[in-house]
């Protein structure tokens, strides 16, 4: 990622760390659809990858129901309150990190929640993210199509210029689609969120 848009982006997160919990608390019922999506997937000895954890909402809520779970932020502050989260939990078998080095076919599970119209290359992540997971590993993504709310777009994109919020990408649902196709992900399900139907489920395998 650009150094000045990675540095602009961590400086964005690290403001909203503070309220985050407080407006995802909002969106009580999309969040409960979310953790029973991600919890049909998991078995006991899964090692999972929560990519653009945040606050470490889900990472948390998870952990007891798996082997291990790493989450990744660019936000410091962000991870700070993962941390404290899980610590308040007495969770202890997640690790909540800036630090984005990891083995290739480390993970079985990945889970990336609104992050992928965000990255810098939603291209270059996702090939990365197909990278550490293991052959017959399952990826769960929840991503905002923008493409569908042409209105949405235009206002996040004038924001994002006055440097207010990161750009997004305004993803079709086929664009989507073949980011997963092109790195030999099979895409086993296909949904959208309850009331929000931009907002796109996509469940994939690797080979």
């Amino acid at each position: 990622m650009n150094k000045e848009i990675n540095n602009r982006q961590e400086r964005f997160w690290d403001k909203m760390a503070a309220s985050y919990d407080r407006e995802e608390r909002k969106a009580g019922k999309k969040q409960q659809q979310i953790l029973q999506l991600i919890q049909s997937e998991l078995r006991p000895t899964d090692t999972v990858l929560d990519f653009g954890c945040a606050t470490g909402l889900f990472s948390v809520a998870i952990a007891p129901k798996v082997k291990s779970v790493y989450g990744t932020d660019i936000s410091s502050r962000m991870i700070e309150q993962a941390s404290l989260k899980a610590g308040k939990a007495g969770v202890t078998n997640v690790t909540f990190t800036r630090d984005f080095a990891f083995d290739n076919g480390q993970f079985n599970l990945i889970i990336v929640l609104h992050v992928l119209h965000l990255v810098d290359d939603p291209k270059e992540t996702l090939k990365k993210l197909a990278e550490l997971l293991q052959p017959g590993g399952t990826m769960v993504t929840v991503t905002p199509c923008l493409g569908k709310k042409p209105l949405l777009k235009t206002m996040l994109t004038l924001l994002s210029c006055l440097r207010l919020v990161p750009k997004p990408h305004a993803f079709k649902l086929n664009q989507l689609k073949d980011l997963f196709l092109e790195n030999q992900l099979e895409i086993t399900l296909e949904d959208t969120i309850t009331n929000s139907p931009s907002e796109q489920i996509i469940v994939a395998r690797k080979a």
